[in-house]
């Protein structure tokens, strides 16, 4: 490869410049050039001129500050533009929706009385608690402050324009790790100005905090190569993923399965096939076992510490929320359309998620059975649900403009203010789409290497997984930033220089090159 070989030429030119003997000062001034009829003169190579490794550190540093230089820019750029739109469009939501539902349990939680549902004072978990628990510590933080719950949501809104740009952040470093340095500010852009994402800022919704779990969780993991890993690096990195991505699981439980999924890769090991520049070599079994290990583990505690508390507070073992049934019950029942409904046909005999803790256990359950059964029973009904549900989360990328308006409880836009932010929307989208799914199909190079093959199979879970429901535009927003630096890959090559994942070992001292001494988070 392009990088091994110019390491390889350095070296040779540094252990060629050592052997020759010193330099005769004397007859330096008298030494003349060989005559051409010498046959010494021009079967002897010349000796290339010894390159100072030096200077090409102070021109990687230098790429590098300037690259963090430009990012912190794009960061900034995406705090302001979040900031200006959440002054113009943060609101108190009015309507019972599930803002209005968040917002009462975190008023709850910064009161002391936990995870409870507003109507019957009961512990609760039918929503996933990872987001009510997030917006619950910024209710406790202004409780002191008086009046906290009628600036409740504005406050939730600053905070996560912060997130948002952290987010970007976040795109930006793992574009260049993955990638190039191009592609990762090309990418932390495309994010910062993305319009649906910019939109969802101000709205009382995970997908802000959701979208920064789990971009700071896979930054932690793929910030650099895993051949490069150290015992102690290791484990924090794979510890701290898994307390990251346990976090984002507790927002949406849906996320769990893409830990299988990066698992399976560390297991397989490096699947490059050897070339003219080397064998491929990767990990060893028992690495990637620990690796997965520590990560596993850090997971499930994340997860298993709310199991706990269910089972203490709900009487009931419950994994993290009780919503399951009523999403399968939307999705797979005789009156499924494919997208989101409140019908009849989801009525549990055990009673109702406002009737009690055990009443909203029972709910849960006996909807998860009754949704499993009919799809047994009515196989045939399966495709025809499917794609609509992939129509109805796919189709548009708009889904923002209903949620600042509080899903139609309080029209402030006008028509021609929505119209736009819906072409400017949806423009986006589609480009950002067409672009990503180009990139997936036609640079090959997204699908070797394992860093990159974690990047892809996580966003593919997490576009996937939300189809065994039923379809809601909310539920690719996810997916976006990962389909941003996919397309940010059009627009040249991989960096195979600094970040191909198929180096050598042998090379892999040269990571040091590429990991700049001051960035805590890639120290060796």
């Amino acid at each position: 490869m392009p990088g091994s070989l110019q390491a390889v030429r350095r070296l040779d030119n540094y252990a060629r410049s050592v052997a020759q003997p010193p330099r005769d000062e004397s007859t330096a001034s008298t030494r003349t050039d060989p005559s051409p009829l010498d046959p010494s003169a021009s079967d002897s190579p010349a000796v290339e001129p010894f390159n100072d490794p030096s200077v090409d550190a102070d021109a990687d540093i230098a790429s590098r500050s300037s690259f963090q230089r430009r990012l912190w820019m794009v960061v900034a750029l995406a705090l302001v533009v979040r900031l200006i739109w959440v002054v113009f469009a943060a609101r108190q939501p009015q309507g019972l929706t599930d803002m209005t539902r968040y917002l009462a349990a975190a008023r709850d939680i910064a009161l002391g009385k936990g995870y409870i549902d507003f109507s019957t004072a009961q512990p609760t978990t039918y929503y996933p608690p990872g987001y009510p628990i997030f917006i619950g510590a910024i209710a406790f933080v202004m409780r002191p402050f008086g009046s906290f719950e009628d600036r409740l949501p504005y406050a939730i809104a600053v905070v996560q324009a912060f997130l948002g740009a952290g987010s970007v952040y976040f795109l930006g470093r793992l574009g260049r790790s993955l990638w190039s340095a191009k592609a990762g500010l090309i990418a932390a852009l495309g994010l910062a100005l993305y319009p649906n994402l910019v939109m969802h800022t101000s709205g009382v919704l995970s997908e802000t905090f959701y979208i920064f779990l789990i971009l700071a969780s896979l930054h932690v993991l793929l910030a650099v190569p895993f051949e490069s890993w150290t015992g102690r690096q290791a484990w924090l990195r794979a510890g701290g993923f898994g307390v990251l991505f346990g976090m984002a699981a507790l927002v949406r439980p849906i996320a769990l399965p893409a830990v299988g999924v990066l698992v399976v890769i560390w297991l397989r090991g490096r699947t490059a096939a050897s070339g003219k520049d080397g064998p491929a070599r990767g990990w060893s079994r028992a690495s990637a076992m620990r690796w997965s290990a520590v990560a596993v583990v850090a997971t499930l505690a994340v997860v298993g510490a709310w199991t706990v508390r269910n089972t203490l507070r709900m009487n009931q073992v419950v994994l993290i929320s009780t919503n399951t049934g009523d999403n399968l019950c939307i999705g797979h029942s005789s009156q499924a359309t494919g997208g989101f409904h409140l019908r009849p046909g989801c009525v549990a005999v055990a009673g109702d998620t406002t009737d009690g803790t055990a009443a909203e256990v029972a709910h849960d359950k006996e909807l998860t059975k009754r949704s499993i059964r009919w799809t047994i029973e009515h196989p045939g009904e399966e495709p025809r649900l499917m794609v609509s549900r992939i129509y109805q989360t796919f189709h548009a990328d708009d889904d923002a403009v209903m949620v600042v308006q509080d899903y139609q409880h309080e029209l402030w836009l006008s028509p021609l203010q929505e119209g736009a932010l819906r072409i400017a929307a949806n423009v986006a989208y589609v480009v950002v789409g067409i672009g990503g799914l180009v990139a997936l199909l036609w640079r090959r190079e997204w699908w070797r290497g394992p860093r990159r093959q974690m990047f892809v199979w996580t966003m593919l879970v997490m576009a996937v997984v939300p189809l065994a429901f039923f379809g809601e535009p909310r539920f690719k927003v996810p997916v976006i930033p990962f389909l941003i630096v996919l397309a940010a890959g059009l627009f040249g090559p991989p960096d195979t220089v600094l970040l191909d994942d198929t180096v050598p070992l042998d090379d892999t001292v040269l990571l040091d090159d590429t990991v700049p001494a001051d960035d805590p988070m890639e120290a060796r």
